[in-house]
This record gives structure tokens, C-alpha cells and sequence, in this order.
């Protein structure tokens, strides 16, 4: 659409707040636009975003969005995995995507492993539950999918059942006699 002058006013308030050459700004609209997002508002957080992390350049630009688009690469592919849109996605389940790839650094063939060990254990699939497949995953050093199996093979420790130690002697009562008491009909 062709720009109103409340848009200009933004982006040259780019230019003079962010110190953005006009290449990067473009760079900004093109990849706002480019995710489908065209709102002002989208746009300028976009800018405060890049202003926060120091890109001034077009080359720093460039990267970022680089950068961008291979993380969405990623999470794309379990999205569609699962059937949800990326466009539907709401911030909480983004965040488990980045914890899933970028804290606990595991692979999306991992990733998709424990998709569908939940959808085999549940009937669907629960990024929570997934989540805690992966964090023990994380927590046995279990990263690709030979550590899995290996891991699998191995004997598995059976919970031994503790014995209860009784210390008292169980009582035994005569039901009548009590019944008798209760209603009075012992005196």
C-alpha cells in the first residue's frame, strides 16, 4: 500500500532515533513484510528490537534476519509436524521451541522422537510432556538418537518394595460387643 504520512513521519523518526541508514530501514519493512506482518506497531517493535541489540548496518541486518529465519526454519518443522501453524503459535509454546533447540541444543530429529514417543504414550501430543522427555533426555546426556537406543538397552532398575516394620500389635475387636456398647444395651 502506498505509505501514508503518518507512516513516513515513523520512518524517518527511525532514521533520527535509531540512527538506521535508510538501507536498513528497508531491510526492516521487507522483513516484517516478508512474515506477513505490516502493522506500524509490529514494525516499530521490530526496530526497537533491532535497535536493543546494536544493528545499525545493513550487513548486521542481514545476519539478524539470516540469523531469524533459520530459527523459524526449525521450528517450522515441528510445527508442521504436529499440525499447528506457525501463525497460531502462542508465546509459551514459542519459548519451549527455543528452549527445546537453543538451551537444551537438541536436533529437530530429537525433537520430533519425543513428539512422537508423546503422541504413542498420550494419544496426542502435549508440549509439556514433551518437554519433560527432553529434559530427561538432557539430564542422561541422551542427544541423538544412538544415545537413545543405547540408552534403552540398558537393564533397568526395578523399584524394590520396602518392607513395612509394624511396630504395634493390630487389635482385635469383638463387633458385637461394641455394637452393644454404642446403643447402651450392655448395662
Amino acid at each position: 500500500r502506498p505509505l501514508s504520512s503518518s507512516d513516513a513521519e515513523k520512518f524517518l523518526y527511525f532514521k533520527e532515533k535509531y540512527h538506521f541508514p535508510e538501507e536498513v530501514i528497508i531491510l526492516l519493512v521487507q522483513h516484517c513484510v516478508s512474515k506477513g506482518k505490516t502493522s506500524m506497531r509490529y514494525i516499530e517493535t521490530v526496530a526497537i528490537s533491532w535497535d536493543s541489540q546494536g544493528i545499525k548496518t545493513q550487513e548486521l541486518a542481514q545476519q539478524n534476519i539470516r540469523k531469524h529465519e533459520d530459527k523459524w526454519t526449525n521450528y517450522r518443522k515441528v510445527l508442521t509436524y504436529l499440525g499447528i501453524s506457525e501463525k497460531d503459535i502462542p508465546k509459551p509454546q514459542e519459548d519451549l521451541l527455543e528452549k527445546w533447540f537453543y538451551t537444551y541444543g537438541f536436533t529437530t530429529e530429537m525433537i520430533l522422537k519425543a513428539c512422537d514417543i508423546s503422541f504413542n504414550t498420550l494419544g496426542k501430543v502435549e508440549m509439556g510432556y514433551i518437554n519433560g522427555i527432553l529434559r530427561a533426555w538432557l539430564k542422561d546426556g541422551i542427544k541423538t538418537l544412538e544415545d537413545l537406543e543405547k540408552n534403552e538397552r540398558k537393564p533397568r532398575k526395578t523399584a524394590q518394595k520396602k518392607t513395612v516394620k509394624k511396630d504395634f500389635t493390630e487389635r482385635e475387636y469383638d463387633y458385637d460387643e461394641l455394637e452393644r456398647k454404642l446403643l447402651g444395651w450392655d448395662k
